[in-house]
């Protein structure tokens, strides 16, 4: 049995009663009870995964809140954190709203909910970051697998983040978005990845060190980024004391 938490890292025995962890200890007698042998297994406390696509809405041919979290708990995951990339988008409160209450209906287990950075996740114009974030079940903002591409944009969203001690989880990747707003405009691409470490996989530029720049820029509490580079803009990160974590 692990569990971090409790700095555990042993051999135990395990009781369940009515649905519960009643007792753990190195051997356990109980009279009538149901016995799983686990030698040879690890047990360890619910998952937790920062990144699910539910789907559901329009869209529910793909995947159902109902059928995500059932096979979460199937896995082992307890607790997941759903991306706003629906049919509609978690861009609005009323979406949100509709969302919630099917995961009120349906849910199997813990569940959160990103909301959208952008409108529509065009990456144009900033939602009503103040009044989603507030709301429970959200956790964080992203646009999901379209990133933002305009700077100032990024630049406003980060400023909220920080004013509303929310976290953005931004997806900083190549998209038909990025690639045509990079071909607009590639020697300044060209310029800025010079200035910010030069470039990454030959000539392909790297959205990565934008979203970075502006985190050490407007001070930024904390941020989580999914990004594709990530042990070199980790290592900076660190060097430079800015609060990010990257997945890769």
């Amino acid at each position: 049995m692990v569990d971090p938490l409790l700095d555990l890292d042993d051999s135990l025995d395990i009781l369940i009663e009515e649905g519960r962890i009643s007792h753990i200890a190195p051997r356990i007698e109980k009279e009538g009870a149901y016995l799983l042998e686990a030698q040879g297994k690890v047990v360890v406390p619910g998952l937790i995964d920062m990144h699910v696509h539910l789907r559901d809405f329009n869209e529910s041919q793909k995947e159902t809140i109902a059928t995500g979290t059932r096979a979460a708990a199937m896995g082992g995951y307890t607790t997941v954190v759903c991306e706003p990339n629906s049919n509609p988008p978690l861009d609005t409160l009323e979406n949100l709203q509709q969302w919630i209450k099917l995961a009120q209906r349906d849910g199997y287990v813990n569940l959160h909910t990103k909301v959208c950075i952008s409108q529509g996740r065009h990456g144009e114009k900033l939602t009503h970051l103040k009044a989603l974030v507030r709301r429970p079940w959200v956790v964080a903002a992203t646009d999901d697998g379209n990133p933002v591409v305009n700077d100032n944009v990024m630049a406003r969203a980060f400023a909220k983040a920080r004013d509303y001690d929310v976290l953005l989880t931004p997806h900083c990747e190549e998209s038909p978005a990025t690639i045509q707003a990079f071909r607009a405009n590639p020697l300044k691409v060209w310029e800025m990845l010079r200035e910010m470490e030069g470039l990454v996989d030959g000539a392909d530029p790297n959205p990565a060190h934008t979203g970075l720049a502006r985190l050490e820029e407007l001070g930024v509490l904390k941020g989580i980024v999914t990004w594709r580079w990530t042990r070199r803009i980790n290592r900076k990160s660190r060097m430079s004391a800015v609060p990010m974590v990257a997945e890769s």
